[in-house]
Formats: C-alpha cells, structure tokens, sequence
C-alpha cells in the first residue's frame, strides 16, 4: 500500500508539511511502523528531516520516536473535535496550528510556551490567543 492511500485511509491530510514542534521544520510524509507496547501499528505520519531528530506528527500529535517504539510522555497533543492539529506556521512569536483531518479547516493560534508537553499531555504556560477559527484572515481559506 502506498503513502496516499494510508493518509487517505487514515483521514489524514497528505498535502500538508506540518513544522517540526522542535526545529520549525517542514516534515516529510513517511509511513511508520510503531511500537506501542507488544503491538505493532503501520501509520501515515510526517518526520522532521533534521539529522538525529526523532520528532514525528501523526494522527495522535506529535511524538518521540526511539527504535521504532513511542516515548509516551513525549505526546505534543492539540486537537480540534476532528483530531490532532500540527503547526502550520510561525509568526513572530506565534504558531498557528490547523487540524489534520481531511475535510476540517479549524484551525488555532498559541504562543510558543505550549510546546513541548508535559506528562499530563497539555502544557498551558502560555495563552490562547487569536479567533479559534482563522479561515477569515489573509492567506488562509476554507478551501
């Protein structure tokens, strides 16, 4: 099976490059094989392309990959009702996040403060800011 149909599959989009939550990267697509526990999962997920970078965004957010298993509490997760969101873009001081799944426009904007997460999943030492939808502001639309 080929990388588009596992996105599609999965609902996720493939013509997106979410930014590594670590460098402000654009990410790979790339299929993966994760360990979580004894079982094996087959993902569509994005890779940061930085040399040494474990950091992947896959329909649960973003995560630390070591051997192909999930470092659980390194778990970036902001999400929308449809999924997990990946950072879109920097601005300033800014990131804007938008959601994953095929068909939903939602998007977020934080400061940088939320990233990475702690062990309860959601780090909040910054403050939500910006309409929860930006499909109204210049250069986004709804597609």
């Amino acid at each position: 099976m080929d990388a588009a149909s596992i996105f599609s599959e999965q609902g996720m989009k493939l013509n997106v490059r979410p930014l590594c939550d670590e460098h402000f990267l654009p990410m790979e697509p790339v299929i993966v094989k994760l360990r979580i526990g004894t079982d094996i999962w087959i993902e569509p997920a994005f890779h940061c392309p930085r040399e040494g970078c474990v950091r992947s965004f896959e329909s649960g957010g973003y995560i630390s990959t070591i051997d192909g298993s999930v470092v659980p509490e390194s778990r970036n997760f902001i999400g929308c009702w449809d999924g997990a969101m990946y950072i879109e873009c920097l601005e300033q001081d800014s990131l804007i996040w938008r959601c994953c799944r095929v068909g939903c426009e939602r998007s977020r904007v934080t400061d940088r403060a939320l990233r990475p997460t702690d062990k309860n999943g959601f780090r909040l030492d910054g403050v939500m800011s910006g309409p929860p939808d930006l499909s109204s502001r210049k250069g986004f639309s709804r597609g």
